[in-house]
């Protein structure tokens, strides 16, 4: 499946999924 979503270019769309949810997860973890 990760051949299919390099092939697809949506591997930006899931790492800025990926940093979003991880950097909000930081936020809120750091309170």
């Amino acid at each position: 499946m990760s051949h299919y979503l390099l092939a697809s270019g949506d591997l930006l769309v899931i790492a800025a999924i990926i940093l979003s949810v991880a950097y909000l997860s930081w936020k809120q973890f750091s309170k």
